[in-house]
């Protein structure tokens, strides 16, 4: 177990999650013009939005931080201990986020907690797609696209871009919230989605 613990990196995983929670504390609400396709002006995107991805792309690391081979010939269930890592550090996003918006002090934790389920769910996918550390390209892309196309003509964000959404919007928590729910399924049933070096 401790072997497992140092090569999947978890004290990398509790920095990033301790930087991202220090992100939406300080300049979380601090937004970066991004120029839209679709808009006339553009979209300005919450820092807060964007730290999430951070989450997806050292989880993709991690996962892949391992010897596929020795791995597969292990005695301890390494597919499980990997699937209570993705859980555990989606969820701790999840609810860090959620606390810090319900308590005043950060006005898009919550929204920020399910652009983390999302995108940890687009990295899971991706990486059956993919496969490894490729996998973090996929939400990562999906916030460019949102930035570039997901502005209606007024600037505000279209039905489809959950990621730049109001946490109050319902739409945005089914579409993130179902695409992690997806990659959790695949993961359950133990196909589909390889959990180490790809």
């Amino acid at each position: 177990m401790t072997l497992w613990l140092r090569v999947r990196r978890l004290r990398l995983m509790i920095v990033v999650l301790a930087g991202i929670t220090a992100v939406l504390l300080t300049v979380g609400s601090v937004s970066i013009p991004m120029p839209g396709l679709m808009s006339a002006h553009g979209l300005l995107v919450p820092i807060a939005l964007l730290a999430p991805l951070a989450l997806s792309t050292v989880l993709a690391f991690c996962l892949t931080a391992g010897d596929e081979l020795l791995e597969s010939v292990s005695s301890r269930a390494i597919r499980s201990l990997d699937t209570g890592l993705i859980y555990a550090a989606t969820f701790a996003m999840l609810v860090v986020g959620v606390v810090l918006d319900v308590a005043g002090l950060s006005e898009y934790g919550a929204a920020a907690g399910r652009d983390a389920c999302g995108y940890v769910g687009l990295m899971l996918l991706g990486r059956r797609i993919a496969g490894g550390q490729a996998a973090s390209l996929f939400p990562a892309g999906l916030a460019l696209a949102t930035a570039a196309f997901g502005g209606d003509p007024s600037g505000r964000p279209r039905w489809w871009a959950w990621p730049l959404a109001d946490a109050t919007d319902e739409r945005s928590w089914l579409l993130a919230i179902g695409l992690f729910v997806i990659a959790a399924a695949f993961l359950t049933r133990g196909r589909g989605i390889e959990l180490t070096a790809g």
